[in-house]
């Protein structure tokens, strides 16, 4: 039994075609589709069926051009249809992760029976899903600190068998001290600045404030650094609510967690442009 992607402007009623050049599609009766709308940057599932007969013809026009005609059982809607970025770091056929919609900009695509019990289920690998989004949102020099951070602390979370539940603890925390606490000090700091300004009249410009490593470097200033923090921190936040909870939560109560962790345990990290 084959399972299949398919572009859902291939549907017409009950059957699709696929028109491939110089041979048809290995379709089969019995194989499981599942249909996706593509849009500019994006795809979203949304049906699925059975192929109960298949045929073939040769188009005439273009006798390079081989169809094959697969009829379905009926058009089964997806309870909870999701995008394949929602998706993107639980599904097997995803590796380019700040694009995973190239995965699927063909008229159809084959899947492991994995993927697509996750794709009709709507399950989603949550620490994956959030361990691959704010990695990728480090820096380069911040994931090199992470990593050297890691590697101290728990170095068995480096290797190809991650337990992606400990590594996003990790990684929470990490975004805790960085980015969260190191907000928080710096709005302190401005407080302090501007009380001393108040008492003291010492004309001191918060603006002005920085620090450099080297004499002949470029000051880094601390308002600057402030509202890239501030900037960042208020990005956790949706409709009022902590995303970095939020996502911790949904990790505790997923029941298939374990499930995902015997696929995904023994990928590399879901990094966009390099590999650990």
């Amino acid at each position: 039994m084959g399972y299949w992607a398919v572009d859902i402007d291939s549907l017409k009623g009950e059957e699709f075609v696929i028109t491939k050049s110089h041979r048809y599609a290995s379709l089969m009766k019995g194989d499981q589709v599942v249909f996706f709308t593509k849009y500019h940057t994006e795809i979203e599932f949304q049906l699925y069926s059975e192929i109960i007969s298949v045929s073939h013809e040769i188009e005439k026009e273009a006798e390079n051009k081989y169809l094959t005609i697969a009829s379905i059982s009926g058009k089964n809607k997806i309870n909870n249809p999701l995008t394949v970025r929602d998706l993107a770091y639980s599904l097997e056929k995803v590796y380019r992760f700040s694009r995973p919609y190239l995965h699927f900009n063909r008229q159809y695509v084959i899947l492991s029976d994995i993927d697509w019990e996750t794709i009709i289920d709507g399950s989603i690998f949550w620490s994956r899903t959030a361990f691959g989004i704010f990695i990728n949102e480090l820096q380069e020099e911040q994931l090199n600190r992470f990593i050297r951070e890691l590697a101290q602390t728990d170095p068995g979370l480096l290797l190809p068998t991650p337990d992606y539940r400990l590594v996003w603890k990790s990684l929470n925390k990490f975004i805790q001290n960085e980015f969260i606490s190191a907000s928080n000090l710096l709005t302190e700091i401005h407080k302090q600045v501007d009380s001393l300004n108040r008492d003291y009249d010492l004309g001191l410009d918060y603006n002005e404030l920085g620090f450099s490593t080297d004499d002949n470097e470029k000051p880094d200033f601390l308002f600057q650094q402030e509202q890239s923090l501030s900037n960042f921190v208020s990005s956790l936040r949706f409709e009022g609510e902590d995303i970095l909870q939020v996502l911790t939560e949904n990790i505790e109560k997923s029941n298939s967690e374990q499930r995902f962790q015997k696929i995904f345990g023994g990928t590399p990290w879901p990094l966009h442009g390099i590999r650990i």
